[in-house]
């Protein structure tokens, strides 16, 4: 399920600024429609407020006012997918003290490749001292013969907190379309005061692995990781790693997971043979977020 490497010495510049256009990883060469958006989230009167939110098609980002003192900010695409040739970029600014999460209104299909050429997604995020992001979205799921990227970038500042998950399900396997798409290619860096603390990157390629081999995931049809960095991801944390020490004894071989903690934070990984069982698994490993944000991470939609 990929692995994680602390990096002891970073490669970038200045935390806090906006990276050059091929510092997410995407080809300048691609075609297809490409998409930018811009959102800001700052601390106003002791509630967390989205002060800037642009997106181009087919992007969209979506504002709802939500009880407790959180900003909420939904990604969206035209049609609920990517296509071929589309390049999606969100730049995001959450500052000293304020609290955002990012999420979606359902599970984002990508949709088959054209001649070679996939989708692609950057998400590049500051957090300030002080602040906390949540990005949480509904799983990625590729269709048969799918090609995605996504290069994801997080510069914490300070004490910021950051609670990231990124998980893929195996296709529409109610098609019969169970790892049957071309390539799925995710890396998330994670930095600290200019120093690269995490870089994690998990790839699934048709070309690596026979049809039949299904990339070697076996029974189970959905890959999760969540990262937990930062003080407000402390009790989260805990609770993980003893949930995880439970699990060890069930018999219940419908999820897997592991658990890894480091002087920054901690990493859960979950495997599961069902999306709906991993979502459970993953909700309640969410639950902590509660007095934070006012309300559950999926508790409502946009």
């Amino acid at each position: 399920m990929g692995r994680c490497v602390v990096m002891e010495e970073p490669r970038v510049g200045q935390p806090g600024s906006v990276p050059a256009r091929d510092e997410t990883g995407v080809a300048d060469g691609a075609s297809g429609t490409s998409a930018a958006g811009h959102l800001e989230v700052r601390c106003v009167s002791g509630r967390s407020v989205t002060t800037r939110s642009q997106a181009t098609a087919p992007l969209k980002l979506l504002t709802p006012r939500r009880r407790g003192g959180a900003a909420w900010i939904y990604l969206s695409t035209f049609g609920g997918g990517l296509v071929a040739g589309d390049r999606v970029q969100l730049y995001a600014d959450i500052h000293p003290d304020s609290v955002a999460v990012l999420t979606t209104q359902a599970a984002t299909k990508v949709f088959h490749q054209q001649e070679g050429m996939g989708a692609q997604q950057s998400l590049h995020a500051t957090v300030a001292q002080g602040a906390t992001l949540v990005v949480a979205p509904d799983p990625l799921t590729c269709f048969a013969d799918a090609v995605y990227e996504q290069r994801q970038t997080f510069d914490l500042v300070g004490d910021a907190s950051l609670v990231l998950l990124d998980w893929v399900t195996c296709g529409r396997a109610a098609r019969g379309e169970r790892w049957t798409f071309d390539r799925y290619d995710s890396r998330n860096r994670i930095r600290r005061d200019g120093k690269e603390i995490v870089f994690d990157r998990l790839r699934l390629d048709a070309a690596l692995h026979p049809p039949a081999d299904a990339f070697a995931a076996g029974p189970f049809d959905v890959l999760a990781t969540l990262y937990l960095v930062g003080p407000a991801a402390e009790e989260g944390i805990a609770e993980a790693e003893a949930w995880v020490a439970d699990l060890q004894g069930d018999d219940d071989l419908r999820v897997q997971a592991s658990f890894s903690r480091h002087d920054w934070g901690a990493v859960l990984r979950v495997m599961g043979v069902r999306t709906q069982r991993v979502s459970t698994v993953l909700k309640k490993r969410l639950n902590f977020l509660e007095s934070t944000l006012g309300m559950g991470v999926w508790s409502r939609r946009a």
